[in-house]
């Protein structure tokens, strides 16, 4: 079922965000609505986050022992994928955070807060991320190791109906996700690299993995 935030009225105190447009606010209060059907109590503060790649409106939200994160994020498809995914990589034991609450609109949410630690803010904070003795190659193992079950144990029995298009993760969706990899990673970390033996890799890797099995997540 999903919850309906009834906007009863609360006083929320605001942290980094003074001098936002009313929309951010209204935001705010919409999420205050959802923290107060969740927790009971209005939320003592609400501290806007970095949205790090996102384009959702992010807010750690607490009262007493209780935090969250709050999420609003007004494209629709992406959020409706979001809430199906994520109950069923849950059911199948896999490690996401919940989703607690969501509004009627489908556009706010309240989703488990996980800490402050993030592989970018790792990698961001590390003199030398990926010189001798640097942890950072092996965090990098332990995640694809993880990467590994949600591809495998993922896909049984799944229910991909809330895919956004497209359906078929194939070549173009390969490339699209290694020139990510070079501009959100090798350029904005300044790390040395052959552009034109990089591009070459990409087009070799994507022919490779199109040319794979897929009956996987």
């Amino acid at each position: 079922m999903k919850p309906v935030a009834k906007h009863a009225p609360g006083r929320v105190q605001i942290m980094s965000i003074f001098g936002e447009k009313l929309e951010r606010q209204e935001k705010i209060r919409i999420l205050s609505d959802l923290f107060r059907s969740w927790c009971g109590s209005d939320p003592f503060s609400v501290r806007l986050l970095p949205g790090e790649g996102s384009n959702k409106d992010l807010f750690r939200m607490g009262s007493g022992e209780h935090t969250v994160i709050g999420a609003y994020n007004e494209d629709l498809r992406e959020n409706r994928a979001f809430f199906s995914f994520t109950g069923q990589f849950r059911r199948k034991g896999l490690n996401v955070p919940e989703v607690y609450l969501w509004h009627q609109s489908e556009k706010a949410y309240l989703v488990q807060d996980l800490g402050d630690v993030s592989l970018y803010r790792i990698i961001a904070d590390h003199n030398d991320p990926w010189g001798t003795g640097s942890e950072i190659p092996g965090t990098y193992r332990e995640i694809m190791r993880h990467l590994a079950g949600f591809q495998i144990a993922g896909h049984d029995d799944f229910d991909y109906s809330a895919c956004m298009p497209p359906q078929k993760f194939g070549r173009q969706s390969f490339l699209w996700d290694l020139h990510y990899f070079k501009y959100y990673c090798l350029k904005l970390f300044n790390i040395p690299f052959d552009e034109q033996a990089l591009e070459d890799d990409f087009g070799r890797l994507a022919e490779t993995l199109d040319a794979a099995g897929q009956e996987y997540f």
